[in-house]
């Protein structure tokens, strides 16, 4: 009777270690610091790059722009003339001396 015993709680063991080493590897699929949630926050990642970078080239732009409204006088004029409603927008500013 001693070996049956002894061969159930070995296999109570047993189980109970198969049992805990499968909610370990479902946590670490499934939990909140698993693998599905590293892929969600991979893709979080590489879209947040990408706006960063877009918002980088508008940055720039806005710059250059700004850059050109206070030092290039053809500029200042076009934009006057543009906010004022002199020119249209597909029109062309043609300066005549």
């Amino acid at each position: 009777m001693e070996a049956k015993q002894l061969f159930s709680k070995t296999r109570s063991w047993a189980l109970g270690i198969i049992l805990t080493a499968w909610l370990v590897c479902i946590s670490g699929v499934f939990g909140n610091s698993g693998l599905i949630q590293a892929y969600q926050l991979a893709s979080v990642r590489r879209d947040m790059t990408l706006r960063v970078k877009a918002l980088g080239n508008e940055r720039q732009y806005l710059q250059s722009s700004l850059y050109a409204l206070e030092h290039d006088a053809l500029v200042q004029e076009q934009a006057i003339r543009e906010t004022l409603g002199f020119v249209r927008g597909n029109e062309l500013v043609f300066e005549f001396r």
